[in-house]
């Protein structure tokens, strides 16, 4: 396969679009050539290809369940997660190998920044969302929806405090006549802390089950099956605001991908 997958991934993973429709085009040649061959390579490279795409736009709140104080709290981040390539790399070596071109290799790590916006609502609730608008014919989007059902203080230790959230959110990713990548996690969070009045510290765990669902977009002439798979992905992180400023630090697997994750940004509530 040539490099101009490669340059379709790549502009995924950094959240940037660098390359223009005529590369969605030689995709679709590509495959398109492989399955006149062998079919069920074809499908298999599709699903490897897919395999590497659905960890990557999961949802990352990089968030405490904690309910914000106050009736309404709004936070607006800045997150850059650190994607492992080592999939993506593995993916393009196959594709290349089948299509009789040459891979392009990847940093071990790569940068997926993106704005993300957190709603704190009364009675527990909460919604986020994050989207990457459409660059070259690359676009992702997601939302949220928490409910801490359980959420109150220690009384034993001054200022301390601990949640019980529900978690369910929806991630799309699409790379335009290539493919769209979706997934839908279900799951709880734990937290505990410290919240005083101009600094508040939550350590936080969760567990969710994520399934993830791929189509091709290519139209090739017989028309490749859906990808579908579920797995655990378990959340560690670190959530703190001094003021209206807010910073995080989270980490995920899913599966055997582990994923770091940082965010800045600032909050208000009313």
């Amino acid at each position: 396969m040539s490099k101009k997958i490669g340059a379709i991934l790549t502009a995924v993973a950094i959240g940037m679009g660098t390359v223009g429709s005529a590369h969605a085009i030689d995709v679709k040649n590509q495959f398109q050539a492989i399955q006149n061959t062998n079919a069920t390579q074809a499908q298999s490279l599709f699903d490897g290809l897919s395999s590497t795409f659905a960890p990557m736009i999961v949802y990352r709140a990089i968030k405490s369940p904690t309910p914000t104080g106050g009736l309404i709290g709004v936070d607006a981040n800045l997150d850059i997660s650190m994607v492992d390539a080592g999939g993506i790399n593995d993916s393009l070596s196959s594709i290349a190998t089948a299509g009789g071109g040459s891979a392009e290799s990847f940093e071990a790590t790569l940068p997926l920044p993106k704005g993300h916006v957190h709603v704190a609502l009364p009675f527990g609730l909460s919604a986020g969302m994050f989207a990457l608008p459409e660059v070259s014919g690359v676009s992702a989007n997601g939302v949220e929806v928490q409910y801490a059902f359980i959420d109150g203080e220690l009384g034993f230790i001054a200022n301390a405090t601990y949640t019980l959230a529900a978690v369910y959110n929806t991630t799309t990713l699409t790379v335009n006549n290539v493919m769209e990548v979706s997934t839908t996690g279900l799951g709880a969070k734990a937290a505990v802390g410290f919240d005083m009045p101009l600094l508040s510290v939550s350590a936080y765990m969760g567990f969710e089950n994520v399934d993830m669902e791929s189509k091709s977009l290519m139209g090739l002439t017989t028309a490749l099956n859906k990808y579908s798979n579920s797995d655990t992905k378990t959340t560690t992180g670190v959530d703190v605001k001094l003021g209206i400023f807010g910073l995080g630090v989270e980490m995920d697997t899913i599966g055997s991908v582990t994923t770091q994750n940082y965010k800045f940004g600032v909050g208000f509530g009313f």
